[in-house]
């Protein structure tokens, strides 16, 4: 009896070893999803953020994109991957913000061209890490568009 038993020291700890190593990657694995998971609320939060100023600050304003980012802004988003877009009440694009300031009835803000980066050990999923986001957007109904007073065109605000 004292032969098998010395046979078998140490088994336990190869098999703890064995468990634990499987339990720790699905254990990061699972923490990683959760953090791709909260990146992808952040995203649409950014969106909602985005239509939301675009409706109350003047037409086209280069600060639009620049407020709607946050502090959960994932890595390598930027205001480059924010597209805003003024509807007409049929939902059509209006050619010229500007110009046909009367006739926007929405704003349409959606994020495009945004991969996001796998960086721990889900790094083979996508190409190299990269994964494709969906291209979140919003679309909320004009409200001042930045002008203060309906009668003074000139009256606007600064976002």
């Amino acid at each position: 009896m004292n032969q098998r038993r010395r046979k078998q020291d140490g088994l336990t700890v190869v098999e703890f070893s064995l468990v634990a190593s499987v339990f720790l990657l699905i254990l990061f694995a699972v923490i990683e999803v959760g953090i791709f998971v909260f990146q992808l609320q952040s995203l649409n939060d950014i969106s909602r953020r985005a239509a939301r100023i675009a409706a109350v600050c003047v037409v086209n304003d280069p600060d639009i994109k620049t407020l709607a980012l946050s502090e959960n802004t994932p890595i390598g988003f930027t205001g480059e991957n924010i597209e805003i877009v003024y509807l007409k009440d049929d939902g059509s694009v209006v050619g010229d913000p500007i110009a046909q300031h009367s006739a926007i009835h929405y704003i349409r803000s959606k994020i495009i061209n945004y991969n996001y980066g796998f960086s721990g050990i889900l790094n083979f999923l996508g190409n190299n890490g990269l994964v494709p986001v969906p291209d979140f957007q919003t679309i909320l109904p004009a409200e001042s568009l930045g002008v203060l007073k309906v009668n003074d065109p000139n009256a606007k605000t600064d976002c």
